[in-house]
């Protein structure tokens, strides 16, 4: 080889230059750690070349050239290391390490009634999550700062399988770092980024469900296709609320500020080695059991909706398993925390609670577009007030809500006029599927009344009332346009839900 250094090139570009010139197939693990070892812009020089020489793609040509780099302290970071846990020597009675769980997590947060037991039940499940075919979030939110969300995530961080905390975190780096340690992944501070980022929201609900768990990025100079997972317990903690679809996936907890009665140790001066034994325990008892976890099919409670019923059938599972008192508490637990009905509603369904509402208070089987109008921006803490860029719900923004539930308005008879209007019967499949059945009373159909010439809410208000003339109206005579109950669609009003599409 010259030891001439012509143009100042330096020996070590010599040396990766011969054995550019050289390399055979045989000697691939030399040819890479010479390029490896030159600094990053030569190699970006020379990498073209070098991938031809040895015929591969540049992407993979990369890929083994990284492979080979030294980790450079350079300011980019910390590399994320697990420590690995060394499962408890003896088999571990379950009820027993649930109970000492959630009393660990009760020295430490002052939380509702059976947090605890929900929080103890999803520490179990991050190390059993191998076993598991959904993974509910745990969602710890509050109205305000000073709450214990930091606290809670602090808690779940020393116990959980392989804790990942971030109080802040990108779209690719999330789907990135699930793919390459599959973490449990901690957000705090969530109200500060995640509710605006509709690709974050997107990545993280669809890692609620294994077979739904990817993503799919291009990668490399040739833009090769690639499948990331997205699967694996994640706990999330805001203040205020997340998106619906993030609400309907998790299990909530509302954390409140302490009262000056209440009081928790500080987590800080918590005994490490404390902390460690029950994780011990805890991985030994999932990995004694996971195979019954996901062979086990829990009785769930009724009041559950379909969704809260996936997110609790895996914790219920551990419950059982577990006995003891658990199978008991884990229900009681999911009723109290999933059971009551969602405060995060779609402004679908809002919307339709309202209507029924108005629908039950009117007693009424028909009502006008312009009346039901009226009565929905009535109320100014509602949001239909000021639905319209600040100003009152339009005809049409109502109409177009309504057409996505299949629901049009059409031509109804009120006392002498037809305006443009909406039949209670139009609700009824829509209030069967998306409003709960608790929520009102359920809404008086109008029977029709014999006596001729009588509105036919007449009979229920009679009933009511004791007195005709209070809701007595003429009817029209027979064989007037715009009566019967179920008239078909006018040209006009086909056009105009055209329009709405």
């Amino acid at each position: 080889m010259d030891n001439h250094l012509d143009n100042g090139q330096s020996f070590l570009d010599q040396m990766a230059a011969s054995a550019l010139d050289q390399a055979q197939p045989d000697d691939h693990e030399a040819f890479i750690a010479e390029l490896a070892a030159l600094p990053l812009v030569e190699y970006e020089q020379r990498r073209g070349e070098a991938a031809k020489q040895i015929r591969v793609r540049t992407a993979t040509l990369d890929k083994m050239v990284k492979g080979q780099r030294p980790v450079a302290d350079d300011g980019a970071g910390n590399a994320v290391l697990f420590p690995e846990v060394t499962p408890w020597a003896l088999p571990v009675d379950g009820g027993e390490l649930l109970d000492d769980l959630s009393a660990l997590i009760g020295r430490y947060l002052v939380a509702p009634k059976h947090a605890d037991h929900a929080m103890a039940l999803w520490i179990v499940f991050t190390h059993a999550i191998d076993a598991a075919e959904v993974a509910p979030i745990l969602m710890l939110k509050s109205a305000e700062k000073r709450c214990g969300k930091t606290t809670a995530l602090s808690l779940i961080q020393r116990l959980s399988y392989r804790a990942l905390p971030a109080a802040n975190i990108t779209a690719p780096a999330l789907f990135r770092s699930i793919e390459a340690w599959a973490p449990t992944l901690l957000i705090d501070e969530a109200d500060m980024f995640l509710k605006d980022s509709p690709e974050l929201n997107g990545i993280i609900n669809s890692g609620h469900t294994r077979p739904t768990a990817f993503v799919i990025r291009t990668v490399g100079e040739d833009f090769e296709p690639r499948k990331f997972s997205t699967w694996g317990a994640k706990a999330i903690a805001s203040i205020g609320g997340q998106s619906t679809t993030l609400h309907d996936r998790s299990i909530i907890i509302e954390l409140r500020r302490k009262l000056p009665g209440e009081s928790a140790e500080k987590l800080r001066h918590a005994d490490r080695r404390g902390f460690e034994r029950i994780t011990q325990r805890i991985v030994r008892f999932a990995k004694d059991n996971q195979d019954r976890f996901g062979a086990h099919r829990p009785n769930i409670p009724d009041v559950l909706n379909d969704r809260a019923a996936d997110n609790w059938e895996f914790l219920l599972a551990i419950a059982d398993v577990a006995g003891g008192r658990w199978p008991e508490l884990a229900r009681q637990a999911a009723i109290a925390l999933s059971g009551a009905a969602d405060d995060a509603k779609s402004v679908g369904q809002e919307l339709l609670e309202d209507i029924r509402e108005i629908f039950d208070h009117k007693r009424v089987d028909r009502i006008s577009t312009g009346q039901l109008l009226e009565a929905l921006c009535a109320d100014d803490e509602k949001s239909w007030a000021a639905f319209n860029r600040g100003k009152p719900m339009t005809a049409k923004q109502l109409a177009k809500r309504l057409h996505e539930f299949k629901i049009i308005s059409r031509t109804v008879r009120i006392g002498h006029t037809t305006p443009k209007g909406y039949m209670l019967s139009d609700f009824d499949d829509a209030f069967a599927r998306y409003v709960a059945a608790t929520a009102h009373s359920p809404a008086t159909t109008a029977q029709a009344v014999p006596t001729p010439g009588l509105s036919v809410a007449v009979a229920p208000q009679l009933a009511a009332t004791q007195n005709a003339a209070a809701t007595l109206e003429r009817l029209p005579l027979l064989g007037c346009g715009g009566v019967a109950e179920e008239p078909p669609v006018l040209e006009e009003e086909a056009e105009e839900a055209d329009e709405w599409l």
